[in-house]
């Protein structure tokens, strides 16, 4: 189906009916929903469910940090972004139609990512794309560069959880100063959650988690200005403690 923003959107312009594209058939992914995914230019091709079987399809995260920027672009517009485990890049695209003034999409393979920039030649203009390991020597080149918004949609799911701390060493180096990180969840494992709420408690940064529907959550992360200490707490927009 074409991409449309929700009616509560700030409409944006983009020339083409997609920002991402999916496969028609069954993904070897059990994380995915096609009938959520925001997507068309199908690719009628069976993927290889031998081969890494987290390409290939918009994962729910992705798709609702996309739809986040689409109905709040203030979060980016103006802004340098960077999107970290960018797959498909479905986030980092949304944030270049919202208005970021620059994107830089990174995966450890970002062969997919290259061809939907090229579906979308109105944003190209803005999107770089770079390999990038989490936790490698890259990083402190990439960080260079301060960027004031660091995506990361889905990257934490139950065989991921070995890479958590270098991806969260990964947004501490690389969001500047007065920057934020935008981290969607989805809870697919109870365990994995309670690993996540321990790697939060101890990154340091102000926290914040928004619900986005049931078992998915937003986790805004600020690098304090003045902090004297760490932030051991991620806080819910009622100013309460999410319990950890």
């Amino acid at each position: 189906m074409p991409w449309t923003a929700p009616a509560s959107a700030t409409p944006v312009g983009i020339d083409e009916p997609c920002v991402s594209r999916s496969y028609v058939a069954s993904s070897c992914s059990p994380f995915c929903d096609l009938q959520q995914s925001p997507a068309v230019h199908s690719n009628t091709a069976v993927p290889n469910c031998e081969a890494d079987w987290t390409r290939g399809k918009i994962w729910s995260g992705g798709d609702l940090l996309a739809r986040l920027l689409l109905e709040t672009p203030q979060l980016v517009t103006g802004r340098r972004v960077l999107e970290l485990g960018s797959g498909t890049g479905v986030a980092g695209l949304a944030a270049a139609v919202a208005g970021a003034k620059k994107v830089l999409l990174t995966d450890q393979t970002i062969s997919q990512a290259r061809d939907n920039v090229l579906l979308n030649p109105s944003i190209a203009p803005l999107i770089e794309l770079r390999e990038l390991s989490w936790g490698s020597a890259q990083v402190e080149e990439i960080a260079l560069l301060s960027w004031h918004v660091v995506l990361a949609a889905d990257c934490v799911y139950p065989t991921s959880t070995t890479a958590l701390p270098a991806l969260l060493d990964t947004v501490h180096n690389t969001i500047g100063v007065n920057g934020m990180a935008l981290l969607t969840y989805i809870e697919r494992s109870v365990r994995v959650t309670r690993t996540l709420q321990v790697a939060m408690r101890e990154f340091g940064f102000a926290c914040e988690r928004r619900a986005l529907r049931h078992k998915a959550w937003l986790y805004i992360l600020r690098r304090p200005i003045n902090s004297t200490g760490r932030v051991y707490a991620c806080f819910s927009p009622d100013g309460g403690s999410e319990s950890y």
